[in-house]
């Protein structure tokens, strides 16, 4: 799980980023903008895209923090990560 992309979705930034594993579940669905790993031109017209297209990227930006918040809340993934602890504590 990418937590800087799941960090800045939360806060509401327009988030672009490289389509890995992770991150395109997260971005789908109009919540970013994916460009091929390593394509340097697609990354550049993704930003120059999104500056361009502030009502868009507002609105992705907002769609992407709702996905979070109704996902992804914080109480429930330190939850998670206190039960994963814990039992990988207990098999050690």
């Amino acid at each position: 799980m990418p937590h800087a992309v799941l960090e800045a979705m939360a806060l509401g930034v327009p988030v672009i980023a490289s389509a890995v594993d992770g991150v395109v579940e997260l971005l789908q669905d109009g919540r970013g903008r994916l460009v091929p790993v390593g394509d340097a031109v697609s990354l550049a017209s993704a930003i120059r895209e999104t500056l361009a297209d502030h009502p868009g990227s507002q609105q992705a930006a907002a769609a992407a923090r709702e996905f979070v918040r109704a996902r992804h809340d914080l109480h429930d993934m330190l939850e998670h990560y206190e039960r994963l602890l814990s039992t990988v504590a207990a098999a050690g």
